[in-house]
């Protein structure tokens, strides 16, 4: 009987072994599957950021680029203002340049000056 006793505690003792094993094996499963889920997100959110960070690299090429059209327009307004005021002033001198001038044979001799000749019909008109 004494060995029925050792025999029964043993088998008591060994279901309870058995049973806090298949719960450590049910705990290690959980934790394995959470490890899991783990490792698919920090996954995931690497190559979220992987992505992000390529983005914020193509944002900042678009944005030195912006940038850069930017200044040319400025550039362009600076060279587009500089040759309207060339323009104003050369149609300025134009009109001065082009104010009617006397015209006829007694210009001719105020332009060529004294030692300019005359043609002989011209000083004919000339006297009427």
């Amino acid at each position: 009987m004494l060995n029925r006793i050792k025999l029964d505690g043993f088998m008591a003792e060994f279901d309870r072994l058995e049973q806090n094993i298949t719960e450590l094996n049910s705990k290690k499963n959980m934790l394995e599957i959470r490890l899991e889920d783990s490792n698919r997100l920090v996954k995931l959110y690497l190559n979220k950021e992987e992505s992000l960070i390529e983005e914020k690299e193509s944002l900042l090429a678009t944005v030195d680029q912006l940038q850069q059209t930017l200044q040319e327009q400025c550039d362009l307004r600076v060279e587009n203002e500089r040759l309207r005021k060339e323009i104003i002033h050369l149609k300025e001198e134009n009109e001065r340049t082009a104010e009617p001038k006397p015209q006829g044979p007694r210009y001719l001799l105020w332009e060529t000056g004294p030692s300019a000749q005359l043609h002989p019909a011209t000083l004919y008109f000339n006297h009427f």
